[in-house]
């Protein structure tokens, strides 16, 4: 059904709430304020002006409850503000696999990881699958493996802060006291 077949009854609900508001208690206005939105009349001059006029008469001797309501039923006439973004929000990531998006405060770009200083990587050989791992002790970026991981039939007495052990498909942590199971 089209909307202009209800534009008859939406107008006589529209008269009404212009001849109501004048006299309209904190509740009421809520509620024809509420009205008005529903029927997309929230640029309606007369209504905007009509619940001004009855919000400044009210407020001046209105509990905290009733300011409230008369707040959302400024609210309800207020239409939001948008704004349109157009562009991409991250550029596009194809082809670009394997790098890491940055920005030099104007510009973004999908580049590889850059260090300032060489001093702050290990020069120690890294071997097979290690990867970088930042240590706080030597403030630097040292390898480290990952894997493979220590494949036991029973878990050793101690370890190193760190160390991983899988014991019966179990993966085991050191925690510098102890052994716990992740």
């Amino acid at each position: 059904m089209s909307d202009t077949n209800l534009q008859t009854s939406s107008s006589a609900v529209i008269a009404k709430i212009l001849t109501l508001i004048g006299t309209a208690s904190a509740d009421d206005l809520l509620k024809l304020s509420r009205t008005a939105l529903l029927l997309e009349n929230t640029e309606n001059d007369s209504i905007e002006q009509a619940i001004d006029s009855r919000v400044q008469t009210l407020a001046t001797n209105a509990s905290p409850e009733e300011l409230s309501k008369l707040g959302r039923s400024i609210g309800f006439m207020l239409e939001p503000d948008y704004s349109v973004v157009q562009g991409e929000l991250i550029p596009s990531q194809t082809n670009k696999e394997g790098r890491f998006l940055s920005s030099n405060g104007s510009n973004d770009s999908w580049d590889g990881v850059t260090t300032k200083n060489i001093s702050e990587i290990s020069t120690d050989n890294p071997s097979n699958n290690s990867v970088l791992k930042y240590d706080s002790t030597q403030s630097k970026f040292v390898p480290t493996n990952l894997w493979p991981f220590k494949v036991e039939t029973t878990l050793p007495v101690s370890g190193n802060l760190g160390d991983v052990v899988i014991v019966n498909d179990v993966f085991n942590i050191w925690d510098g006291t102890s052994w716990i199971s992740i």
